[in-house]
């Protein structure tokens, strides 16, 4: 996903506000959303941030931002389609 400044706000605002314990993006691209939210989502309290992504070559570029931000130990990049993401979380508990 790609989110720009006023959007950033208003979403990074409203993390603060619902305090979520686990959040899932659907679609990783570069990584900029997973920064932003993967840095805002344990500021408000939360364990885990997951970013599922399709496409391997997206998914790297957003692995290597993620170890560049520092935020290895928080955000979680899964590889595949959403469906087959969803239902390993699910199941994963």
């Amino acid at each position: 996903m790609n989110v720009g400044a006023a959007k950033g706000k208003i979403l990074t605002n409203l993390i603060a506000k619902l305090r979520p314990q686990v959040m899932i993006e659907l679609g990783g691209y570069v990584g900029d959303s997973a920064i932003l939210f993967g840095d805002s989502v344990p500021r408000a309290g939360g364990e885990r941030y997951y970013s599922l992504e399709m496409n391997p070559e997206f998914a790297a570029i957003v692995n290597t931002l993620i170890d560049l931000a520092g935020l290895r130990d928080f955000v979680r990049i899964l590889v595949g389609r959403s469906e087959t993401s969803l239902h390993k979380l699910y199941t994963s508990g």
